[in-house]
């Protein structure tokens, strides 16, 4: 996995005829949001309470 978020400047990519560049949209699922929402309450809830 790279250590950067952006492409660097003259990538190939950035100049490939047919690539759509998008966010990071491929977590967009309910499944997904209710996971993520509920570990963070959680986590928030604990954090509360003085636990680590």
């Amino acid at each position: 996995m790279a250590d950067w978020e952006s492409l660097p400047e003259g990538h190939c990519l950035l100049h490939t005829p047919g690539v759509i560049g998008t966010p990071h949209l491929g977590y967009v699922m309910e499944e997904h949001f209710r996971i993520f929402y509920t570990g963070a309450v959680q986590d928030i809830a604990e954090w509360m309470t003085g636990a680590p």
